[in-house]
Order: structure tokens, then sequence, then C-alpha cells
């Protein structure tokens, strides 16, 4: 679990470096001829760009980690987000290469993305294939919680900056900092990976003749709705993330709130997501997922209208408050979600099915949050539109767990043997081929 965990905050630490240094960095140092608000946009393309990425590391990743194991792609994966990061704390700023600075800086996050692509899948399999069944939400749960520790650890980084550091030294070298620094996670990350031993559950269906040849074709072929269901689930959640992580950063200050009260309130929202998250996971497995992520989605509307009639009327403490205790009602989609979408595939293609959903419903949802709501923002030159969007969101996915969970009540074959037998049974009636998937199912 500790080996999932790391790596999860790894995962969180790096992506929440980018989409920080989007709104406060970036556009000054990599898009300096644009309009602040258009070197925003383009700050937050560029971080899009990385999330549009994450569906090829899913897909090649998915499959080697369905046909070889989850072990060795979770080193893999590991450290292409590490160089994509470190990369990005070592290049030339605009004055000094031009136009190669973005290219570069795009460059990176492409690494960055395409690792991304492959780590979320391998480290929720990791812990929640290792344990018992009638605790997966809570094992899963734990690398999310992961995923928050590292916003915290984030953005915790990015304030002591800005509150030691004078302005020109932060965007002259000190902005450098936090990105090379995540080169010592990566020597920790790997450390843990190294020792761990492969998944029970691939295990036995290696040991089966259960393995597939071509695991993405057999997602799309047998389990189309489960698929598009399970997108549309994690981009319900992923927008309010976005929004509240890295989108508030650039409009806050435009209300006059300054940028360290924000970095500080996502601090304290990142440490009580990251405490809340594994509780999530208890409470699913106690009452059932579905219901805990429908609560969430329900709970982050409230909290958003409220924040945004807080901020657009100029009440700084009570936004600071609210953005505070965003990541609570987050947290009950967040903590149910990784089990909700890995569970509902089968464990013979389950890291491809489950990183393909996750890294498409982030490119809907997460990856296009912040560059939406800054074109809402300039469209319509309120944040009231944003909340439209957030809300909306939430209720796509509410909906769409109600398709989720009927797929996962069907179940196929090796995915129903896991489910309702002890493993010497689910062994017995694994499949073999492709062939005789599609007549269990049939």
């Amino acid at each position: 679990m500790s080996a999932s965990t790391i790596g999860a905050i790894i995962e969180g630490y790096d992506l929440i470096i980018f989409g920080v240094y989007s709104a406060l960095i970036f556009p000054t140092l990599f898009f300096p001829g644009s309009d602040p608000a258009t070197g925003i946009l383009l700050a937050f393309g560029t971080y899009f760009v990385g999330f549009l990425a994450r569906p090829i590391g899913g897909i090649v990743f998915g499959h080697l980690g369905d046909r070889i194991g989850r072990k060795p792609i979770m080193l893999v994966t590991l450290v292409m987000v590490a160089i994509g990061t470190v990369g990005a704390g070592a290049l030339p700023v605009y004055e000094q290469v031009g136009i190669w600075a973005p290219v570069l800086l795009l460059l990176c996050r492409v690494v960055q993305g395409v690792g991304f692509g492959g780590e979320w899948g391998g480290a929720t399999l990791l812990s929640m294939e290792s344990g018992r069944a009638a605790r997966a939400a809570l094992l899963a749960a734990f690398p999310q919680s992961g995923a928050m520790w590292g916003l915290a650890l984030a953005n915790f980084a990015v304030l002591m900056l800005q509150v030691r550091l004078a302005p020109d030294v932060l965007f002259d070298w000190g902005w450098r900092i936090p990105l090379l620094a995540s080169a010592v996670l990566l020597l920790v990350g790997l450390y843990l990976r190294l020792k761990v031993e492969e998944t029970p559950v691939f295990e036995r269906a290696m040991s089966a003749h259960a393995l597939v040849r071509r695991p993405l074709v057999e997602v799309v072929r047998n389990q189309p709705v489960t698929l598009v269901s399970a997108i549309l689930v994690k981009a319900g959640s992923s927008v309010s993330v976005f929004i509240f992580t890295s989108f508030v950063l650039s409009y806050a200050p435009t209300k006059e709130i300054s940028s360290a009260g924000v970095l500080a309130a996502v601090m304290i929202a990142a440490v009580l997501g990251g405490i809340a998250t594994p509780f999530a996971g208890l409470l699913a497995d106690r009452f059932g997922a579905y219901l805990i992520w429908r609560i969430g989605a329900i709970s982050i509307s409230v909290v958003t209208v409220a924040f945004f009639v807080a901020i657009e009327s100029g009440a700084g403490a009570p936004s600071l408050v609210l953005l505070a205790l965003a990541l609570l009602p987050y947290s009950l989609m967040f903590g149910p979600e990784a089990s909700m979408i890995s569970r509902t595939f089968d464990p013979v293609w389950r890291y491809s099915g489950s990183s393909l959903a996750f890294n498409f419903g982030n490119v809907v949802g997460g990856g296009l949050a912040p560059v939406l709501a800054q074109t809402l923002v300039v469209t319509t030159g309120s944040g009231f539109a944003v909340a439209v969007y957030l809300v909306g969101a939430a209720a796509v996915g509410f909906v769409a767990t109600f398709v989720l969970q009927r797929s996962a009540a069907r179940g196929t074959g090796f995915h129903a043997a896991e489910a309702a037998a002890e493993p010497a049974d689910a062994i017995a009636v694994a499949r073999t081929d492709a062939t005789s998937v599609e007549a269990e199912i049939r």
C-alpha cells in the first residue's frame, strides 16, 4: 500500500505544481508577450495538453499492465512522471531561448502526461488487488488520499517560496526548486516499489492462463457501456478539483484575494481531503460506493454555489473558508471512485479499462476545466458561469453512476468469479480466450 501511496503523492505533487505554476508562474516566464488573461489561458492550454497525453499512456501501459503485470509498469510510469517534472525545472525561459521555451515546456508536460496515464491504474490496482475484496474501496482510497497529500505538499512548497523569496528572486530561479525537488520523491518511490510483489489477482489470472492478447480490444468489445459511463463519472468529479485547486489561483486575485491566502486555503483543503478520503472509502465499503459518490456530488454542488456567491459579492474571508472546505465533499467522490471504476472491469483487462476511463475522464473533466473556466470568465465577466459549469458536470456524473452500477452488477467471466468465489473456484472458471469471454457474456 505504501508503494502505491507514495506514487500517488508524487503524481498529485507534480500535477498540481504544474497547475499552480500555470496560474502564477508560467504566464510570466514562458508566455510574456501576451496580456495577463491570454497568458494564463495559454499556460492552462499547455497544462491541458498533458491531459491529452494521458490516454496514450493509459493505452500503452494499460496493455502492458494486463499482459506482464502491475509491478514493472509502476516503475516505468513513476520515472516518466518525474522526468517531466524535473525536466521542466531545468528549462530555459522565454527571455533566454524565445519560442523554444514554451515548446520545451509542452514536451515536458507531454512526457509527464504519458507517465500519469499509466500511473493511476497501476497504483490503484496494486493496492486494491492485494487485499480483501470486502475492503476494496478503502484499499483503493489510500492511493487517492496520496494524491491529496501531494496536492497539499505542492501548495505548501509554492506558498513557502512566495513568503520567503522576493518576487524577482522567485521569478529568477526560485520557481525551479519545487520542480527539481520531485527527484527526491522519485528516489523514495522507486525504493518502495522495487520491494513490492505482484498482485494476487494478476497472478491467479496468469496461472489460469486467462490473460488476453488484446486487453483494450476486449474492453471496447465487451464493456463499451461500462467504459463510457466510467469516463463520465470521472469527468463529473474531476471538474471540481481542478476548479478549486488551479483555476481559483488565477481568479481569486481579480477579486482582491491574495494568492498566498488562496494557496493556504487550498493546502488546508488538501490536508482535510487527504484525511477524509480513506474514510470515504470506508463508508463506501459499508454503505455502497455509488451512494457515497452521489452524496459527494450533491454536496460539492452546494459548496460551489456558496463559494461563487461569496467571491462574487467580495466576501474574501467566507470565500477562503469555503475554499478550505471544498475538498471535503469532493473526497466523498474521490475516495469511492477508484474501486467503482476499477472493479467494474474484468481483471484480465482491468488495467486497460480503468486507465482508459480514468484518463479520458480527466481529459474531458479535469484537464479542460481551467481552460473552460477561464474562457467562461473572459466571455461572461462573471464566476457564476463557472459555478453552473461545475454543477452541471457533477449532475452528469451523478446520472452516470446509475449506469455504471448496473454494469458492475452484471459482471463478466473472470470478474464474476473473482467477486463471488474463492481463488481456487475463480481459476476453475477463468477464460482462456476472447471467444469464451463472449460466450460467457451471452
